[in-house]
């Protein structure tokens, strides 16, 4: 059980993200596009971890919560994009947690988690509602090209290992080279309005 001082601190880290990209979308739902049958159309749902930490896993229902997408009004490179944030609920405590990339130096995969803190992972929603991270620097070409914009949609669906938790859940390709992971699917991560989801 999560003392009081504990949910204290989580909730301290967690005002970075309400500091910084203080404007919050409607709230949402994330699903999958997939040329694969049993992908395609699944939701992805918060699941446990470790204390406050959830991975992006995949399943045939929605989260009880939904997501958000924080955004700043404050000009600068970054003002096309902002954070995908959910929040954890707890015993007696609310914590708003941003989605962050979790590295494996032995895996060319990133795992998407949810988790209080500094790390945020700034994202974006192109036209047609499809999650992607925005790039700034792109190391393929020499000499290195960087300041343009320009979007990644490098997400996976894989059977994940985390601190002893086993899942199917979201991933990120880590470079070019496909995923070394032999049980990943290419998917797209869309946002879904809860208000065309069925709502809370």
């Amino acid at each position: 059980m999560r003392s009081f001082a504990t949910a204290s601190l989580l909730l301290g880290a967690a005002t970075h993200v309400a500091a910084q990209y203080y404007n919050q979308s409607a709230p949402f739902n994330l699903v999958l596009k997939s040329v694969n049958e049993t992908l395609d159309g699944k939701y992805l749902t918060p699941c446990h971890s470790g204390a406050a930490i959830e991975n992006l896993c995949v399943y045939d229902t929605p989260s009880a919560y939904p997501y958000f997408y924080n955004y700043s009004d404050t000009p600068d490179f970054t003002s096309d994009s902002g954070y995908l944030t959910w929040d954890l609920h707890g015993g007696n405590f609310v914590v708003n947690e941003p989605m962050v990339f979790s590295y494996n130096p032995s895996s060319n995969l990133a795992l998407p988690q949810l988790q209080p803190g500094y790390g945020e992972l700034l994202i974006a929603f192109d036209e047609d509602e499809k999650l992607y991270v925005p790039a700034y620097i792109d190391d393929s070409v020499d000499p290195i090209e960087a300041g343009e914009s320009f979007p990644l949609y490098r997400w996976f669906a894989c059977q994940t290992y985390y601190s002893a938790y086993r899942y199917l859940a979201l991933s990120w390709q880590l470079g070019n080279a496909p995923p070394q992971n032999p049980t990943c699917q290419a998917v797209n991560v869309t946002r879904v309005f809860t208000e065309t989801a069925g709502g809370y």
